[in-house]
């Protein structure tokens, strides 16, 4: 590829001589018009390189002198039409374009917003257009309006070619495009011309929709919001492969701030690049950071990006990113957004900038440390597996189902083994340290289990989620106030329910008690008919932090309204003091969507916090730090409405059906700030003067029996 470096020799406008040069005034059809153009389609085709200057590839000469986008020119303040100008950054992508086509590979590109991929995407679809007879190339989207923007941008391209390479069109509708023209013959029209297509598809509703057609260049746009991106890719791969030949070229990129519901399978395919025949490309947002003009502290004016050699000063870019990520931080939305948008290493462009009510700085703060490798311990992923002894497996040959053998196993004390296994449900970073006989066990459980009756069409209630969470377990455990287990899993509530197994093997191993939510009734009925009563924790006592309850369930936690603000408190306190210690990706991901969507771990985790919090009920005196959910305001409004012909209360906010009813005035809850320092101060004089009168009475009459009546005056 070469080195650009600064020297007086090197000018980027040298790469686009059709612009920055006179033309010479040849006539159509001439000899010399048809060299001349010869020329163009040979440096298109092979790549340019002007004296004493790096070569850049045909695709990248074809963008730089015949097209034209929507840019910022330096100085302006309005983007206009106007040939691309060179950017180091494109030269490198151009590269990696040829090195995919030679080689047989695709790209996944991780990228920062505002970098210009779509149009330099978009121009390498009206390059395989024009530059190869019946070509067909294929862009796929996640969304319409993503299909749409970069099928807008190719229409403005072919608008705005330099004429000598306009061409007609045969079929433009929205999905597919066809170049040609046509003419009649015998009666009969009659196609002719290039004849390339492109097929512009969206695949929320249908992975295979290009099946049956042979594409040479396939663009995967935004790939960062497909819900179904593996699925696209994999139904998508016959069309630009022959048997094990690889003849086309797939690229893939995401804009780090619209990563949100695609982000699972874009991070996967990000990680496992080799299984798909994919080379990734990280481009840092200080790579190409527009901003010419901006002034620093010192009052200087700062110039990003030199024109001369298309290089941007990357130090200085740096600088600018790190100290607007600095302002941003006072703010959780646009310290999240701008770590997105504006990635500095490969693992920033796949944090969420959205959903949750928790502390989403610090659970991006450790995604990030997790997909940077940057963590004390290895998360393990398997499956457990019984050890039963000789007798054990002669009884268990009677048994009739699964749920027989696992109360047979536990009569009989089968042990339980974690088998690493890449296709397991059961996530683990530290062995069991619970032993029988310890005054305190360090590891406690919570279930977050499914309904008895499993609906598989609605996936938010068919998962069930254990957690083994570790407290403090002496000065020889480094690892505690975290997670160090847990299982999900689909189940059907049938007696051969595989996750209800699953989670007595847990505690089993862990030798845990399990806080079970209550409401699940079928796997504490479960655990009762196995004989596991000594890993089912018994109600925890919550009366001292929430009030008197008419619970009288022996095991397990209901989950009421109260309760749920409780867990919210628990988990805004834990995420605060220990996320650093969390080391499982699915668990910060549903950390932060929790409070938006059903979080089956993230609510296993808050029923090992009340577990916790029953364990130790002071760690409840810093709860009143962290406020309620956070919600939109206009959830909380009331509106009134009249049913049955009883006038009601009620909010936006999708309670259901349930009714609010009218609150007696409270001045300790409903007086404002003023009203509530008067009626402080009159309690405080109130009070002064019950001293006073106390303070009389005891210097006339002395301290006798009375005392005790003058205490209960003094408090009342």
């Amino acid at each position: 590829m070469g080195v650009i470096t600064e020297n007086s020799a090197f000018d980027s406008k040298k790469y686009s001589p059709l612009v920055y040069e006179d033309q010479p005034d040849f006539r159509a059809g001439s000899i010399a018009y048809d060299d001349y153009w010869d020329e163009q389609d040979h440096r298109c085709r092979f790549g340019y390189a002007p004296d004493n200057m790096p070569e850049i590839t045909g695709e990248h000469y074809f963008y730089l002198n015949l097209l034209k986008i929507s840019l910022l020119k330096p100085g302006a303040r309005r983007k206009t039409p106007g040939c691309p100008f060179y950017r180091s950054l494109d030269r490198r992508l151009s590269y990696e374009v040829k090195d995919a086509k030679d080689n047989g590979h695709g790209l996944i590109i991780g990228k920062p917003r505002r970098v210009g991929l779509s149009w330099f995407g978009a121009m390498l679809a009206v390059y395989e257009l024009l530059f190869s007879y019946h070509n067909t190339v294929g862009v796929c989207a996640g969304k319409q309006d993503k299909a749409d923007d970069f099928y807008k941008k190719v229409q403005w391209l072919l608008s705005t070619i330099n004429p000598a390479y306009a061409t007609g069109i045969l079929t433009k509708n929205n999905e597919e495009l066809k170049l040609g023209y046509s003419y009649r013959e015998n009666k009969q029209n009659i196609e002719a011309g290039i004849l390339s297509s492109m097929f512009i598809k969206t695949m929320y509703a249908d992975s295979s929709a290009f099946e049956g057609k042979e594409l040479a260049f396939v663009i995967f746009e935004e790939a960062g919001l497909f819900e179904n991106l593996i699925q696209s890719y994999k139904a998508t791969e016959p069309c630009f492969k022959d048997g094990g030949i690889q003849f086309g070229v797939p690229m893939i990129y995401g804009t780090g701030g619209e990563i949100e519901k695609g982000s699972k399978g874009y991070k996967e395919m990000w990680d496992k690049h080799e299984a798909f025949n994919l080379k990734k490309v990280f481009i840092p947002a200080y790579e190409h950071y527009p901003g010419d003009g901006e002034t620093n502290k010192e009052g200087v004016k700062i110039t990003f990006f030199n024109m001369k050699t298309g290089e941007t000063n990357k130090e200085a870019a740096l600088a600018h990113i790190l100290e607007d990520r600095k302002r941003a931080s006072l703010s959780r939305e646009a310290y999240t957004k701008h770590v997105q948008s504006y990635p500095i290493k490969e693992s920033e462009i796949f944090i969420k900038s959205k959903g949750g009510v928790l502390d989403r700085i610090k659970l991006n703060t450790q995604l990030i440390r997790l997909n940077d490798n940057d963590i004390p311990v290895e998360p393990l992923v398997g499956r457990l597996e019984w050890i039963d002894s000789d007798v054990t497996q002669r009884v268990l040959l009677r048994a009739r189902d699964t749920k027989e053998k696992t109360l047979l196993r536990i009569k009989n004390n089968s042990k339980v083994k974690f088998v690493e296994d890449p296709n397991g449900t059961v996530f683990k970073v530290a062995d069991p340290i619970n032993q029988d006989g310890m005054a305190y066990k360090p590891d406690i459980g919570g279930v977050d289990s499914y309904d008895d009756e499993v609906n598989f069409e609605d996936n938010n209630n068919s998962f069930g989620a254990s957690m083994i969470y570790r407290c403090y377990g002496g000065p020889s455990q480094k690892l505690y106030n975290c997670p160090v287990a847990y299982l999900k899993e689909r189940g059907d509530s049938s007696s051969d329910d595989v996750f209800y197994e699953n989670t007595v093997k847990l505690a089993v191993m862990y030798n845990a008690e399990m806080l079970i939510e209550y409401s699940k009734t079928a796997i504490m009925t479960y655990f009762k008919d196995v004989n596991a009563h000594k890993y089912m924790r018994l109600r925890p006592n919550l009366e001292s932090t929430l009030g008197p309850t008419n619970s009288r369930n022996e095991f397990g936690q209901r989950v009421n309204l109260k309760e749920k603000r409780l867990i919210t408190k628990l988990l805004k306190s834990d995420v605060h003091e220990n996320s650093f210690n969390y080391f499982f990706k699915d668990h910060l991901i549903e950390l932060i969507d929790y409070g938006d969507i059903n979080t089956d771990l993230a609510m296993a985790h808050g029923l090992c916090l009340i577990h916790k919090l029953d364990l130790f009920p002071e760690i409840s005196e810093d709860l009143d730090n962290f406020d309620e959910v956070e919600q939109d305001p206009l959830l909380s409004m009331s509106y009134y409405d009249v049913e049955n012909g009883k006038l009601k209360i009620r909010t936006y906010e999708n309670f259901g059906e349930q009714d609010f009813e009218y609150e007696i005035f409270d001045p300790r809850k409903h007086a404002s700030v003023e009203e509530r320092m008067q009626m402080k101060k009159k309690i405080t004089d109130d009070l002064d003067a019950k001293d006073q009168l106390k303070k009389e009475i005891e210097e006339k009459y002395g301290k006798d029996a009375m005392s005790l009546i003058l205490n209960d005056y003094r408090h009342s």
